[in-house]
């Protein structure tokens, strides 16, 4: 008997280099000196989007404990119910991971001081993915926007191509996609200024 192939392989790790399949078979992307930066096309087939939806949504739930899920009851009866589609107060983005580290950084507080607007994010990454709920926004996200799965129904299997793109994982901060290069740079240059 012969085993079949797996079709849906999204990350491999060869030595330094990261291949990330684009619409090209054997398309490469390498990563050097820390630069790293586009979008992946990818291309999930007989998929059933409400589905991927809602068990996103179960892990921001329980990475943000019971209070989380007390004071957002639409998204618990929309995990629920099996075939809700209704508007909820978040928003989903997705992103490939392509950092170092895993995060869930449960509900933070975002300020903009000079602005004075403060935005509310929950972050789960794990490699290859990431994922963002967004409860109240500060402007444009670097991820790619996934709320349209939750327009199809519970049973409704389809192809979706999404273009993601690659962010780094290095600093448990929500919304923090900077090299380790660029983190090293930023301690550095606050050590110079508050070192006598």
């Amino acid at each position: 008997m012969q085993r079949k192939k797996n079709k849906y392989q999204v990350f491999r790790l060869r030595g330094d280099d990261y291949e990330l399949p684009g619409r090209e078979r054997g398309e490469k992307r390498v990563i050097n000196e820390g630069k790293i930066s586009g979008k992946i096309n990818l291309n999930l087939r007989d998929v059933y989007p409400l589905r991927i939806y809602k068990q996103i949504l179960s892990m921001f739930c329980s990475s943000n404990g019971v209070k989380f899920t007390e004071n957002h009851l639409e998204i618990r009866n929309f995990i629920l119910e099996k075939e809700s589609r209704l508007h909820l107060p978040v928003k989903i983005y997705a992103y490939l991971n392509i950092g170092i580290l895993y995060k869930k950084t449960g509900v933070v507080g975002i300020a903009e001081l000079k602005k004075r607007v403060v935005g509310v994010y929950s972050e789960i990454s794990f490699i290859p993915f990431g994922f963002v709920m967004e409860i109240r926004s500060l402007g444009k996200m670097k991820s790619t926007n996934i709320d349209f799965f939750k327009e199809f129904k519970y049973d409704d299997k389809t192809d979706i191509d999404l273009k993601l793109p690659l962010l780094e994982s290095n600093s448990y901060l929500p919304l923090d996609y900077r090299s380790k290069e660029e983190i090293f740079k930023t301690i550095e240059k606050y050590n110079n200024k508050v070192s006598p």
